[in-house]
């Protein structure tokens, strides 16, 4: 049900991470926010979807958005159309309603591949003005971490503001026996809250992340609600946006959607910002450059959709003869940022390898997070393994067994793109078409990756070591598409993430992203979430 604010001063369409980070920082200004979310409202802290997922093996129907509204069109060599829109989260709170929080800093010379190492572009700004940006990130998902373990981190001005995880008994094994063969283990930062934190109480370390019960994995839902109790928000669930409307003046006087995924209606704003994720985001800027007019200068450039990127991320897996027991209690905290930044990264950029937890990420994801297995109703375990010989071989492993994730970058070309479909939803507007063919980069990429993490795994003195090589994974990592940049003829928005054609329209999240570095991107969504909403808030005077 919706309280109306009839005229926000901002329409933000999409309440994933960025949209949240804008609303909460733009209702503690004083500014009145509406939200417009696709999916269902999804309560906070995640406890009801704890007991159904976890206890009950039960995903409720009521979380699924209908497939007239969610559908791809998908091209290439990455997943199927089912599973790629199965990795788009449509739930109030967005993707990171279910992400493994792991938040680590882009590099210095991630902001700058192009010139230092001829590939991808440079961001229109440094890793140092972006600084004090992820300080504030930090501070606002209520991060705990530190640098002191990792000679691999950039500069930072102030210290993460919760004291890190522990590297639990496997991975000190790992650690211990890898530093004497070049190998740097570390702690990975993580917005999970390692004591109390701003009314979120310190995680219990039981595992179960993607549907944290008691809200210590930082989910939107914690700022959405601290956010209305300002009295300034409205979100609005169940609200399809199909068009950003513009005026005669070229301005963006709101947005067209249908409330209740039904009705056809206009909501007003003296500012919009669009925050949907990097495929949805496209969609909505492609469907309003086609009515022409003024909306047409929303892509003035013809870019948008373009330069779409995922990170590429393969594994590794041998078994050792100790008992690792991995995830035994809570997820994984080592990694490593030692090959983020190689000396042959021009060849195939840079990567981050993950110590995983061998039950959580063997491609049977029991917690739930937005595969098509889970759309809806019970599971049981014949979804899941072919027979009982099946569970004791995977069981097996997951005492034994030892995998590592190989995080890697991927670069823009004119093979990855996202454009307007053939088929069209229940209102008549057209689906996105994903294409993406991996590049002859992305193969070095992919070639390397899998050496260095055999390497490693063989180094740890694991034996039957396996790289598992075929179809990538992308972490949900979905960014380009309305990249930013400097110049308007080859960017769709500026700096700050406002519309090169559009002066008061704005694009928040990953589709913003210029390149596709190794690091989770989510942190960097953030501090690049915060930077935008003070300057909307600057531009309403």
């Amino acid at each position: 049900m919706r309280v109306s604010l009839s005229n926000p001063d901002v329409v933000i369409v999409g309440s994933g991470i960025a949209g949240t980070t804008l609303a909460y920082l733009l209702t503690k200004w004083g500014r009145r926010v509406t939200v417009l979310e696709v999916g269902p409202k999804y309560e906070h802290p995640h406890s009801k979807q704890y007991e159904d997922e976890i206890v009950h093996l039960y995903r409720d129907p009521k979380y699924v958005v209908p497939r007239d509204l969610r559908r791809l069109e998908v091209t290439g060599n990455y997943l199927d159309s089912e599973r790629l829109a199965y990795e788009q989260i449509m739930v109030q709170g967005g993707m990171a309603t279910r992400w493994s929080a792991w938040t680590p800093r882009l590099g210095v010379d991630d902001f700058r591949t192009q010139s230092a190492f001829g590939y991808g572009v440079d961001w229109p700004f440094a890793y140092a003005e972006l600084e004090p940006y992820y300080c504030r990130a930090e501070a606002h998902l209520g991060i705990s971490g530190t640098d002191d373990d990792n000679p691999f981190a950039p500069p930072r001005s102030k210290k993460h503001p919760l004291p890190p995880f522990e590297l639990g008994y496997a991975e000190h094994l790992l650690a211990d026996r890898l530093k004497g063969k070049g190998i740097h283990l570390h702690s990975a930062p993580q917005a999970r809250t390692r004591s109390a934190y701003d009314g979120r109480p310190g995680c219990a370390n039981f595992g179960v992340c993607g549907v944290c019960p008691i809200g210590a994995r930082y989910s939107p839902g914690h700022h959405l609600a601290q956010a209305a109790a300002t009295g300034l928000l409205t979100i609005e669930t169940d609200a399809a946006v199909r068009r950003i409307v513009t005026g005669p003046d070229g301005r963006a006087r709101g947005v067209f959607y249908y409330a209740d995924n039904k009705r056809g209606t206009e909501q007003p704003g003296r500012a919009v910002v669009i925050a949907a994720g990097a495929i949805e985001s496209a969609r909505l800027t492609l469907l309003t450059a086609a009515e022409g007019g003024t909306a047409a200068r929303i892509n003035e450039s013809g870019q948008a959709g373009q330069n779409l990127l995922f990170n590429h991320i393969w594994t590794a897996s041998g078994e050792l003869d100790e008992r690792l027991l991995i995830g035994r209690a809570g997820p994984p905290v080592a990694q490593t940022q030692q090959f983020a930044n190689p000396k042959d990264r021009r060849k195939h950029g840079g990567m981050k390898v993950d110590v995983m937890n061998a039950f959580m990420y063997m491609g049977r994801d029991v917690y739930g997070r937005g595969g098509n297995a889970w759309e809806s109703g019970p599971s049981t375990v014949n979804a899941w393994w072919e027979d009982a010989a099946a569970v004791r071989n995977e069981v097996g492993f997951n005492t034994n067994g030892l995998r590592v994730g190989l995080h890697t970058e991927s670069v823009p070309t004119p093979q990855k793109s996202v454009a307007l479909g053939t088929a069209t939803d229940r209102f008549g507007d057209r689906f996105a078409k994903v294409h993406h063919e991996s590049s002859a980069f992305d193969e070095e990429a992919k070639a390397w990756s899998l050496s260095v993490g055999k390497d490693i795994l063989e180094k740890a003195g694991a034996h039957g070591v396996v790289g598992h090589g075929g179809e990538f994974g992308s972490g949900h990592h979905h960014l380009g598409t309305c990249r930013m940049g400097a110049d308007p003829r080859t960017s769709v928005v500026d700096p700050f993430g406002r519309s090169h054609g559009i002066p008061n329209l704005y694009f928040a999240g990953g589709s913003i992203f210029p390149t596709c570095p190794a690091m989770n991107p989510t942190l960097t969504i953030v501090a690049l979430a915060i930077r935008t909403a003070e300057r909307v808030h600057a531009s309403l005077g």
